[in-house]
């Protein structure tokens, strides 16, 4: 039966399709075998049979390498070489010509980094850079004892051990000199346009700005003697263990060598310009000279709340005190409790009922209540008054305790420093542990960065070639500091003086009193002495009372290490060598009173008057007196040896744990025998 509705071609589309695919794959087949086969494109070269590609390609490699060997280049590789000189006489005819400003013509570099010059160019001719000269130094002294871990460990450190006692504790007397070196001006004066009027052109910024660092600030020294002369000026060496650039400065050949001193300038700018002081494990804080001068100027107002302080908590500890008293008497029984005797009890009319009696005022309890209420007044007055001075204390860095809370050395270490040509001011200071005990010196700077000249000598004007023939650059001098006195390693200070004998004296002799100081494990140690004439001026310190450590350091596969902690014992002798007292005698009548004077002879055999009333206002009698209340509680720092804190002392941290031994008499201290007089 015939289909309806449905067209032929809907009927047969499947064989129609696949007799089109059965005649497509006849003609592939027939191109395939039939054709001249696939082909493929071999440099500019079309139409290459597949079965031909390798050899062509081996042909054309082969034509490129003769190309490479052959010793007369192509014509179209030869460059004709330009006449910079014709170029540069053709522009000056032209309307216009500019240049970028600061680069000299008639230069190029070579690859070793020097600069030749381009024949028929006129030299350049500049102004010679100056370095200003830094700012007059300020200087702070200070004493600690250096970590002995770090001693051990660092080789380098050994030249340190000439000033160091031969023994633990190494106390140090060091000197820290700071001044300021005016870069802003250096790089205004390099940037600045000439005069109109001057013969000579702007110092090219391509030249001085990759070189222009600061690789090494030298520090010299005078001493002054007792008269009034001066020693020999000298420059003092770079702080052992610390990164320098001095060295180096004898061996630059080329500007590449400049370039690479500048760079490490850069990368070593804080270790150049404020290295860090050795580690100590025990003293007072190191600060640079600034932040200590500012510290001493707050150090009065400090002590002065810290009394306030002390004082107003002393008060509030004995107004509780009578408080808790009243609290105690108002809880107590009446002071007798037995019944009245017989008679003593009346009726009405004698003597008043209970009621009567419930109703008079008890005078007692109102006078305790209102001492109370007096008291409690007083103590929120004096709380009140705690909490301001607290606050005070706490804006002049300090906690109530007196523990600093900021620590002004951390922050000057890791200040930034800053780049020469970006910087106005540059903070930099310098250590000097060479000062030798009761000297007096004076320090002053220099700055040292490398020439911008050097190495364009070619290219100056003949009249300033010489000042490219310099590798450096080194400032004037800065003035000179005040003259600072370093401690000696003892002092003797007579604080009360007496006659003795005479009438109403008794049979007394002549004496004084004395307090003697002297330096130990980082703090000054003191103690009273009485000395009547033909005394010398001797005294001694249980080190037991001080409890300090003696740390023994063992090397242990290669590294020192501390191995043992003992505690130091026996005498710390104070001797102040070659003093002696001579006599005691009265200076003249004052009032009621008498103004004594003790006479005493030096080393050198002199004789020496000392007032006990001058002695009692000296200042560094109050400096003394403070280092030692503080060394008596002080902790000494574990030594950590390279580990040294970013500070420049060991890291604050804990003590180093200290085993009590159960048996003292089996498990001696470290008794130390060779004490530095």
């Amino acid at each position: 039966m015939k289909l309806k509705g449905i067209k032929p071609i809907e009927q047969h589309v499947e064989k129609i399709f696949l007799a089109v695919m059965v005649v497509t794959l006849l003609a592939v087949l027939a191109l395939q075998f039939v054709g001249g086969g696939n082909t493929v494109k071999v440099g500019s070269e079309d139409g290459v049979p597949i079965d031909r590609a390798h050899a062509r390609i081996a042909e054309q490699a082969q034509r490129q390498l003769a190309r490479i060997r052959d010793n007369e280049p192509a014509e179209q590789a030869r460059v004709p070489v330009p006449d910079y000189v014709s170029e540069f006489l053709n522009s000056l005819e032209q309307p216009v010509a500019q240049f970028a400003q600061g680069i000299p013509f008639g230069q190029q570099e070579g690859a070793d980094g020097e600069i030749g010059t381009l024949t028929g160019v006129q030299a350049l001719r500049v102004d010679p850079p100056r370095l200003p000269r830094p700012d007059r130094p300020m200087v702070n002294t200070m004493g600690g004892a250096v970590d002995p871990l770090l001693i051990a460990q660092r080789p380098e450190l050994r030249d340190v051990a000439e000033y160091l006692p031969s023994d633990q504790p190494f106390d140090l007397q060091k000197v820290t000199i700071e001044s300021s070196f005016d870069a802003g001006s250096l790089v205004a004066a390099l940037r600045a346009d000439p005069s109109p009027d001057a013969d000579v052109q702007r110092l090219p910024e391509l030249w001085w700005s990759s070189v222009l660092e600061i690789v090494d600030v030298e520090l010299y020294r005078q001493e002054i003697y007792p008269d009034g002369a001066y020693g020999p000026e000298e420059l003092l060496p770079p702080l052992p263990g610390r990164f320098t650039l001095r060295d180096r400065l004898q061996n630059i050949q080329t500007l590449s060598d400049n370039r690479t001193l500048a760079q490490l300038a850069r990368e070593n700018g804080r270790a150049i310009l404020r290295p860090r002081p050795l580690g100590m494990i025990a003293g007072d804080p190191w600060l640079p000279p600034a932040d200590a001068q500012m510290a001493r100027a707050q150090l009065g107002e400090v002590d002065r709340l810290r009394r306030d302080f002390q004082s107003v908590n002393r008060e509030i500890t004995q107004i509780q005190e009578q408080l808790d008293n009243l609290g105690r008497q108002s809880m107590a029984p009446p002071a007798s409790s037995s019944p009245p005797a017989m008679g003593q009890i009346t009726g009405p009319g004698g003597g008043g009922s209970p009621g009567e009696r419930d109703r008079r005022p008890n005078t007692t309890s109102t006078g305790m209540q209102q001492r109370r209420d007096g008291l409690t007044r007083r103590l929120d007055e004096l709380r009140a008054r705690r909490d301001v001075i607290a606050q005070s204390l706490r804006d002049q860095g300090v906690d109530p305790a007196g523990v600093r809370m900021l620590d002004p050395a951390r922050d000057a270490l890791a200040a930034p420093v800053g780049r020469l040509r970006d910087s106005a001011d540059m903070r930099l200071w310098a250590h000097d542990i060479s000062a030798r005990p009761g000297a007096t010196y004076r320090y002053r700077f220099r700055v040292v960065t490398p020439n911008p000249l050097f190495g364009h000598g070619a290219t100056l004007h003949e009249d300033i070639r010489q000042f490219g023939e310099s590798t450096i650059l080194r400032s004037d001098a800065s003035p000179w500091s005040q003259p600072v006195a370093i401690d000696e390693d003892s002092y003797l200070f007579i604080t009360n003086a007496s006659l003795g004998g005479g009438i109403g004296r008794g049979v007394q002799s002549p004496n004084v009193s004395a307090e003697i100081f002297r330096f130990f494990n980082g703090y000054w140690r003191s103690d009273r002495v009485t000395l009547e004439p033909g005394d010398a001026v001797s005294g001694a310190l249980r080190l037991e009372q001080l409890d300090l450590p003696y740390f023994v350091i063992e090397e242990d596969e290669g590294t020192s290490k501390v191995v043992e902690q003992m505690r130091l014992e026996g005498t710390l002798p104070f001797r102040v060598a070659g003093w002696y007292l001579v006599d005691v005698s009265e200076l003249a009548a004052r009032g009621q009173g008498e103004a004594l004077q003790a006479v005493l002879r030096d080393p050198t055999g002199e004789l020496v008057v000392r007032q006990p009333e001058r002695d009692r206002q000296s200042e560094r009698l109050t400096r003394l007196r403070r280092s030692a209340e503080t060394g008596r509680t002080a902790v000494v720092r574990t030594p950590e040896g390279q580990t040294d804190g970013a500070d420049g002392r060991a890291r604050p941290g804990r003590q180093a744990p200290r085993e009590e031994p159960r048996d003292q008499r089996s498990e001696p201290g470290r008794q130390l025998d060779g004490f530095r007089n």
